[in-house]
């Protein structure tokens, strides 16, 4: 997960864009099949398995999709772990 986030981040300006990056239908949330198309964009492949890990991780609803707020909250937190591990 922490990758696909912070490929859509250097792509974004903000959390709305990188969001709406994902949101490909612009029904409000993103699912399995909007990670996958993202992430084939991008040269990278999957699992579904792998891709229903990575929404499991974000999903904190527990909807099966993630909102914007769980993204927000997922780029936020990959920014600091992020910043973390330079530190070191």
């Amino acid at each position: 997960v922490d990758h696909i986030l912070e490929l859509a981040s250097a792509e974004a300006d903000n959390t709305d864009a990188a969001f709406a990056a994902f949101d490909k239908d612009g029904d409000g949330v993103v699912t399995k099949d909007e990670i996958a198309t993202v992430m084939r964009s991008l040269g990278q492949t999957a699992t579904d398995e792998e891709i229903q890990d990575m929404v499991d991780a974000v999903d904190a609803d527990g909807n099966g999709a993630i909102d914007k707020a769980e993204f927000a909250s997922s780029v936020v937190d990959t920014d600091v772990n992020h910043e973390d591990s330079e530190a070191v």
